[in-house]
């Protein structure tokens, strides 16, 4: 994590009080240990670095099928191709979901409707504070491995990933 601003920096310092807490072992780091880190990082501008070596890259596509697979094994239904036009809630507690292709009876609801979650809340009367954000996302092709962390930033609005078989993964909202 890579910190640009004082108020990132008194956030961070929450932020590892909280993981301290619960015992993970993040720390924070000078610019210096973080080019020991990352060799190539541009530090120009950078407060300090908040890392943790046992943080690890995943697939986004095969971790959501791991959850679904989970899901359908434990009893739960997901309705594929299947678009949620209402939700029905009578004294505060769900009844329904309304769909395209008929009503589904039910007192649970699984919210995973990503970017659109925030529409699907409110078909129950619930607000989220949330927002979807447009970003640019480029995929390279796989290079010689010299990235090991994710670097991300808030303030400076990016994240870079090397993934295992070599591909960078970045990203930047518009």
């Amino acid at each position: 994590m890579l910190i640009s601003n004082e108020g990132e920096l008194e956030q961070l310092k929450k932020n590892l009080a909280v993981q301290h807490s619960v015992g993970i072992d993040s720390k924070m780091l000078t610019l210096q240990e973080a080019k020991e880190i990352v060799p190539m990082l541009n530090t120009d501008g950078l407060l300090a670095c908040a890392f943790h070596q046992k943080d690890g890259h995943l697939n986004p596509f095969h971790t959501t099928q791991a959850f679904a697979d989970a899901f359908e094994r434990l009893g739960g239904t997901i309705y594929k191709y299947t678009t949620v036009t209402g939700i029905k809630v009578e004294g505060g507690k769900i009844k329904a979901v309304e769909t395209d292709k008929g009503t589904i009876e039910t007192d649970t609801v699984v919210n995973a409707a990503g970017g659109y979650s925030q529409q699907i809340a409110e078909m129950a009367g619930v607000k989220l504070p949330l927002y979807s954000e447009r970003h640019n996302i480029l995929v390279t092709e796989p290079v010689e491995q010299c990235l090991d962390p994710m670097l991300m930033s808030f303030s400076l609005n990016f994240y870079c990933q090397q993934v295992p078989h070599g591909s960078f993964i970045m990203g930047h909202t518009c």
